[in-house]
This record gives structure tokens, C-alpha cells and sequence, in this order.
């Protein structure tokens, strides 16, 4: 999981990259909401490839430890389960209450 969500990652870098040096677009100085990078996608917008990149990249980790914690539960061991639970409820609390 990891090393498929840092392909799409780097990806979507690339794309955004080269699109960038193709249209002669400037890149971008902010990362934009999600709205405007799925809209952004559709026309082809070197920004928002960029921001999907670095959107997956935040988000690889993410999915893994939810991965773990659903792995853990099958095989029913409850210690992991609750530690991959915690590390799962920070994460979450850092990314709604993060600045940045």
C-alpha cells in the first residue's frame, strides 16, 4: 500500500510537472482545496496534479494504518486494534485541526 500510494504520488507530480513546462503555466505557490483540484483535473491543470500529488502523499500513511487496524480486527487481536485506533484518532484530530 504504501509503495503503490508513493507511485501515484510521484505520478501525479510528473504530470503536473510536465504539464507545467508544456503550457508554460507558473506553479503554484498554495495548495488548493479539494474542490478546485478535482475541478482542476478535468481541465488539466498543472496546480492541481501537483496538489493531488502531494494530497496522496499526505494520504498514504494514512490509509495504511486504517489497513492495519482493519487486519488487526480480522485476526482479532484487540491490543492492536486499540494502539492502531489510537495512532488512527491522532491522526485524524492533527489533520482537522492542523494549520498550514
Amino acid at each position: 500500500m504504501l509503495i503503490l500510494g508513493l507511485v501515484l504520488s510521484i505520478i501525479c507530480l510528473f504530470a503536473g510537472l510536465a504539464l507545467s513546462a508544456v503550457s508554460h503555466h507558473p506553479l503554484p505557490s498554495k495548495v488548493s482545496g479539494f474542490r478546485q483540484v478535482f475541478d482542476g483535473l478535468r481541465k488539466a491543470s498543472p496546480a492541481s496534479f501537483l496538489d493531488l500529488g502531494i494530497l496522496l502523499l499526505i494520504a498514504t500513511p494514512v490509509l495504511r494504518v486504517f489497513g492495519s487496524l482493519v487486519e488487526f480486527a480480522a485476526k482479532r487481536d484487540w491490543r492492536y486494534v486499540f494502539v492502531t485506533s489510537v495512532v488512527l484518532i491522532i491522526l485524524a484530530i492533527s489533520v482537522v485541526f492542523g494549520k498550514g
